[in-house]
């Protein structure tokens, strides 16, 4: 008997095959973001082949993975560990063959399709439906099934008006078409973002999309996340390269994500220190108000504790000190009672080479230099004389 019951699971490759590889993209790939971006659609839609319809049950190894791609293991360990980076991708337990095991996985069919939204897509500089129709179409069944927006009720429908327009090129020149707060934000922008991205040459539509960027998080949010960008790809890594914005707005989503309000506030006290020069000399007045609190402090830390012992014993300690300074000068100088011992009797004083002591006739302090011990002979120098 013929079964006409339809089968209970269908490939996740149907829902994943109309995913752009932009979605897979990375805001740390560099150069190498288009090549890694195939090569991780690439293993997805392979591991979409043995996955359930919810992206779940898919157990090849590493080794069979790679063989399929045509890769190598470690470049397929490599990939995966991107994907579960990403939240693409997930670890499942182990899957049993006996006395053989492997890992089982699971797709995250609906995070990807979230990430392959035109809103997302947008955000990362994809190719979206206000330039390509089809895509929507072709992803509009899987956006459904996981209740995200589709072509009849997203941006596909109704693109947004731009609130900057992109600069239009007219016989090589460009003509800016900015409206005025626009403009304003943007050249605020420009200010103070890094001197080097500043004075960097633009490809074609990457002003545009800047422009976008200031218009969607505002200019101070934007040159957060030029700083941050800068400072992690450091000076010598723009030095190969004339197009310095190209890199960030790949991956200016990343980015402007990290951007917390801390750098923020930090970023615009940077700013006030710049343009005020009251705030300025207020910050330096501070800050040198607190160095000298902490030489202060540090000072009260390194000074031991002080009792009326320790107080007395230094007093007596530079009494001795100025009288023998005073007859190695050639001065008389009568014994101070600091000298005497508990016996009542005076203490001799070694002092550079000479002995500070009191002379029973004068009753004076007198320097004697110290003569050495006569060395005893040694035993292989008395033999010697002898024989």
């Amino acid at each position: 008997m013929k079964n006409t019951k339809q089968p209970s699971v269908i490939k996740a490759v149907r829902d994943l095959r109309s995913v752009p590889p932009q979605v897979y993209a990375r805001p740390s790939d560099g150069r190498k973001l288009a090549h890694l971006c195939r090569e991780r659609r690439a293993l997805v839609l392979q591991m979409a082949t043995y996955a359930d319809a919810d992206g779940s049950g898919i157990f090849p190894s590493e080794y069979t993975l790679a063989r399929d791609l045509g890769k190598s293991r470690r470049a397929v360990v490599y990939l995966m560990a991107h994907l579960i980076e990403m939240g693409f991708v997930e670890n499942d337990g182990w899957q049993n063959f006996g006395e053989k095991h492997t890992r089982r996985r699971r797709l995250r069919i609906d995070r990807i399709l979230a990430a392959a939204t035109p809103e997302a897509l947008r955000k990362i500089g994809a190719p979206t439906a206000q330039d390509s129709q089809g895509h929507c179409a072709t992803l509009a069944e899987p956006l459904r099934k996981i209740g995200a927006p589709t072509a009849q009720d997203s941006y596909c429908a109704q693109p947004p008006a731009l609130p900057i327009q992109p600069p239009t090129h007219t016989g090589g020149a460009c003509v800016d078409s900015k409206p005025l707060a626009a403009k304003d934000a943007w050249e605020q922008a420009m200010r103070w973002v890094p001197p080097d991205m500043r004075a960097s040459g633009w490809k074609r539509g990457e002003e545009s999309r800047a422009a976008d960027l200031i218009a969607q998080h505002g200019w101070e949010k934007f040159v957060a996340a030029v700083r941050l960008y800068w400072k992690e790809k450091g000076s010598a890594f723009f030095d190969k390269t004339e197009y310095k914005w190209s890199g960030f707005l790949i991956g200016a989503a990343g980015w402007v994500a990290d951007v917390t309000p801390d750098m923020l506030r930090h970023q615009a006290q940077q700013r006030e220190l710049k343009t005020n020069p009251d705030a300025k000399a207020a910050e330096a007045a501070r800050l040198e108000a607190h160095v000298a609190k902490q030489k202060a402090d540090q000072a009260a830390r390194m000074e031991p504790p002080q009792d009326d012992y320790a107080v007395e014993q230094q007093r007596r300690a530079k009494v001795v000190h100025a009288a023998v300074l005073a007859v190695l000068a050639g001065q008389d100088v009568a014994p101070p009672d600091e000298m005497r011992d508990e016996l009542g009797g005076y203490t001799t004083i070694t002092f550079k080479g000479n002995e500070i002591t009191v002379d029973e006739e004068t009753g004076k302090l007198v320097a004697r230099p110290v003569v050495p011990p006569a060395k005893k002979p040694r035993i292989w120098d008395t033999a010697n004389a002898g024989a």
